[in-house]
C-alpha cells in the first residue's frame, strides 16, 4: 500500500480543496490540514485493503494507488499525466478498462474541447481541439504501443488475438465463484426460483450447483434469459450515462475536478452491479476514490461510510477460517469508528424513520449473515452456498443505494459549478 499512500499524499499535497471552497460547505466541513490528516490515516487503514492484500493475500495495493495518482495528477490540471497513468494502469490490470468511458468523456470535454465561455476566457478553435486530442491520444497510445507491439513483432496477429482472449475469458461465466453483490446476484436467484418452484422448461437442463459450485464455466440460465458479455457491457453503459452526461454539460473549473472524482466513483460502482463476472474487491474502486471526497462534507463523509460498511462486510467471507473471524470483524469495526471520529459527522440527516431504517440495515451487515454463517452447517448443511448467497443479497440494496446516493453528490456538484459560472 505504499503507492496508495504516496498517491493520497500527492492529492492532499496538491490539491488543497478543503480551504478553497470552504464558504459553500456546510458547517461540518473539515479544514484543509485536518482533511489532508484524515485522508492519509483513513488510507493507510484501509479495511478492504487490509482484508484483500493482508491477510487474503492479493495485491490490489499497487493498482489502486495508480489509479489514485491517476485521479490525483488530473484533479491538479495534469491532464496528460493522469491519462498516462491510467493507460499503464489498464496495461497492468485491463479490468480498469471499465472506467475508461469516465475518463474519455471527462478529458475530452475539460480537456480538448472549449468549456463554458463564460467561465473560461479564451475560446478554442477546431485546430486547438484537434491538438489537444492528439497530443492525449499519443500519451494514452504510446503506452499501449510499447504494451503490445513486441507481441505483434514475435507472433503477428495470433499472438495478439491470444492474448485477447486470455484477458477476456468470457467462458468463466456471468458470476465469479463469490458472488459479488450486483444486479446478477438477484437475477440468478430469480431463475434459480424458478426452477425450483417451475423444474426445468423444455429440454433446457442445468445443473443446479452451476451457478453456486465455484467451477469455471458458462453458466446458462432456465427461465430468465442467458446474460451475454455483450448485454453486461451495454448495461453498464447506460448505468454511466447519466453521470458521464452532467460532467460532460457541467462547466470548467476547480469544482470540474472534484466532480471528476464523483464519477470515477460513481462508475466503478455502475461496472461492479452490472459488469461481467465480477470480482467482490472491485469495490475498492469506488471506496478508496470516495475517501478523497469524504471531509469536504458530511453528505459525503456519510456516502463514504455507508459505501464502507457494505464493501467491507461484502468482503468478510474472503477470511473463511474460523480463527480469522475475530480479526475479520475488529478490522472493519476500528475502520468504521476511525472514520466515524475523523470525518465530519454532525446529526444525522433525513427523516427518523429514514435513519432508523439504514441504522438497522447497516447493523444487520455485521450481525446476519455471520449469525447465518453459524447456523447453517447446523440446520442446512446441504446447503454450503447459503451464507454467501444471503450476505451478496442483502449487500446489493447497499450497493445501489450508494450508487444513487454518489449520483446526487455528482449532481449537487455540478449545479454548484452551473452557478458559480453564472
Amino acid at each position: 500500500e505504499i503507492l496508495v499512500l504516496l498517491a493520497v499524499l500527492h492529492y492532499v499535497g496538491s490539491f488543497p480543496y478543503t480551504s478553497r471552497f470552504a464558504s459553500s460547505r456546510n458547517a461540518f466541513a473539515l479544514d484543509a490540514n485536518q482533511a489532508s490528516l484524515s485522508i492519509v490515516i483513513l488510507a493507510a487503514v484501509n479495511a478492504g485493503l487490509f482484508i484483500t492484500d493482508h491477510v487474503h493475500f492479493q495485491y490490489n495495493g499497487m493498482l489502486l494507488g495508480l489509479l489514485l495518482l491517476s485521479i490525483s495528477c488530473i484533479s491538479n490540471g495534469q491532464d496528460l499525466l493522469g491519462s498516462f497513468l491510467f493507460a499503464v494502469l489498464v496495461n497492468m490490470k485491463h479490468l480498469y478498462l471499465s472506467l475508461a468511458p469516465a475518463y474519455f468523456v471527462y478529458l475530452l470535454r475539460h480537456h480538448c474541447i472549449s468549456p463554458h465561455p463564460r467561465c473560461w476566457r479564451t475560446g478554442s478553435n477546431v485546430s486547438s481541439v484537434m491538438m489537444r486530442f492528439a497530443t492525449l491520444g499519443v500519451v494514452v497510445l504510446s503506452v499501449f504501443g510499447v504494451s503490445l507491439v513486441p507481441f505483434y513483432v514475435a507472433g503477428g496477429l495470433p499472438c495478439l488475438k491470444q492474448i485477447f482472449q486470455r484477458l477476456f475469458p468470457f467462458g468463466r461465466g456471468l458470476c465469479h465463484a463469490y458472488w459479488a453483490p450486483n444486479v446478477w446476484v438477484a437475477y440468478n436467484l430469480v431463475d434459480k426460483a424458478l426452477l425450483k418452484v417451475l423444474g426445468t422448461r423444455g429440454n433446457n437442463v442445468v445443473s443446479q450447483g452451476s451457478m453456486t459450485g465455484g467451477l469455471v464455466g458458462d453458466q446458462l440460465h432456465v427461465w430468465l434469459p442467458t446474460v451475454t458479455p455483450g448485454l453486461t457491457i451495454l448495461l453498464s453503459l447506460l448505468a454511466m450515462a447519466p453521470a458521464l452526461v452532467m460532467v460532460w454539460s457541467a462547466s470548467r473549473g476547480p469544482r470540474s475536478r472534484l466532480e471528476f472524482i464523483h464519477l470515477i466513483a460513481y462508475c466503478s460502482l455502475a461496472s461492479f452491479l452490472f459488469g461481467y463476472h465480477v470480482h467482490e474487491k472491485a469495490v475498492l474502486n469506488a471506496t478508496l476514490p470516495m475517501l478523497l471526497l469524504a471531509p469536504l462534507s458530511q453528505k459525503h463523509a456519510e456516502a463514504y461510510l455507508f459505501l464502507c460498511n457494505v464493501g467491507h462486510t461484502q468482503l468478510l467471507p474472503l477470511l473463511f477460517r474460523q480463527e480469522e473471524w475475530a480479526l475479520r470483524m475488529l478490522v472493519c469495526l476500528l475502520h468504521l469508528s476511525l472514520s466515524g471520529s475523523l470525518l465530519p459527522i454532525g446529526k444525522a440527516t433525513g427523516s427518523s424513520l429514514t435513519r432508523a431504517v439504514s441504522f438497522l440495515y447497516q447493523v444487520g451487515l455485521y450481525v446476519l449473515p455471520e449469525v447465518l454463517e453459524i447456523l447453517q452447517p447446523l440446520i442446512l448443511p446441504h446447503l454450503p452456498f447459503l451464507p454467501l448467497l444471503f450476505r451478496s443479497t442483502y449487500c446489493l440494496p447497499g450497493i445501489l443505494i450508494s450508487s444513487y446516493s454518489i449520483l446526487m453528490l455528482l449532481r449537487d456538484e455540478t449545479r454548484s459549478s452551473q452557478r458559480r459560472c453564472d
